[in-house]
């Protein structure tokens, strides 16, 4: 065989090997994107799995709570307000007879209070009336003091 056959045998052989671990690498390459896919459908379905298993536990729990509405509502229609309503209404007119008894006595401390300072300044008037009064009074007593002890001075005593 001559030499240019072989030389181009041996090129196709090593393009064939080069293609051939192309190939191969190329295959581990789709195989752990396969597997990396796989994982990642099984994570997806048990999180799909997780998801239907909450929405059925939130389904019970919302059953649950609309029978829970519904007992508590037909116990609501079942009461009597009425004595409640009247206690109301009661307890709102006794508030509104102390709020007015309140106002009353407030008015009338504020009366008295009026009175109170009417009369004290009255009384402060009279005072300031009566100040010269009071004076000329203790100056009646210191005379008739003295009187009394030029008197005693010049009595004889009598022994």
């Amino acid at each position: 065989m001559p030499r240019s056959d072989r030389k181009a045998l041996r090129r196709a052989r090593d393009e064939a090997e080069l293609a051939l671990a192309t190939g191969r690498e190329r295959a581990r390459l789709a195989e752990r994107v396969a597997q990396e896919a796989g994982f990642a459908e099984r994570s997806c379905r048990e999180h799909i799995a997780e998801l239907n298993r909450r929405y059925e536990g939130i389904g019970a729990q919302i059953a649950q709570q609309q029978a829970l509405v519904a007992q508590v509502a037909d116990e609501r229609r079942q009461i009597d307000w009425t004595p409640v309503e009247a206690s109301l209404q009661a307890q709102l007119a006794a508030r509104a007879s102390a709020e007015q008894a309140l106002a009353a006595a407030r008015d009338r401390q504020e009366s008295l209070g009026s009175e109170m300072r009417q009369a004290d300044e009255a009384r402060l008037t009279i005072d300031q009336r009566l100040d010269p009064a009071r004076a000329r009074i203790d100056e009646v007593r210191l005379k008739e003091q003295a009187a009394a002890l030029s008197q005693e001075m010049y009595t004889p005593a009598t022994r």
